[in-house]
C-alpha cells in the first residue's frame, strides 16, 4: 500500500463537500495494534477491515523504525472539512 495520496482536488460540482484524506498509522505489538483497531471500531470511527494488513519495511528504505517484534498498519480515512473542529 503506497503512503502517498491523491492531490487536493476542488469541492464536487454536486454540491457535496471536498472530503481530505487522512493517514492514520499504528506501529506496536501485534496484540496491541489489532486491540487499538477494534477499539476504534467500537467507538465507530473506523471498520477494522479498512486497515491495511501488517507492512513490513525494510531498513534502508524507510526513516520509520520499527522495534523487533513490532508491526505498522495504516488506515486512509476521507473527512469532510466541515466535519473538522478547531
Amino acid at each position: 500500500m503506497p503512503l502517498s495520496v491523491a492531490p487536493r482536488q476542488h469541492p464536487a460540482a454536486n454540491g457535496q463537500p471536498y472530503r481530505e484524506p487522512i493517514r492514520h498509522l499504528l506501529i506496536g505489538s501485534p496484540t496491541l495494534v489489532q486491540h487499538t483497531i477494534h477499539q476504534l471500531h467500537n467507538l465507530h470511527y473506523a471498520e477494522a477491515g479498512l486497515w491495511s494488513p501488517a507492512i513490513a519495511l525494510p531498513n534502508a528504505e524507510t526513516t520509520i523504525t520499527l522495534n523487533p517484534g513490532e508491526v505498522l498498519r495504516i488506515l486512509l480515512r476521507y473527512v469532510a472539512i466541515g466535519d473538522v473542529v478547531e
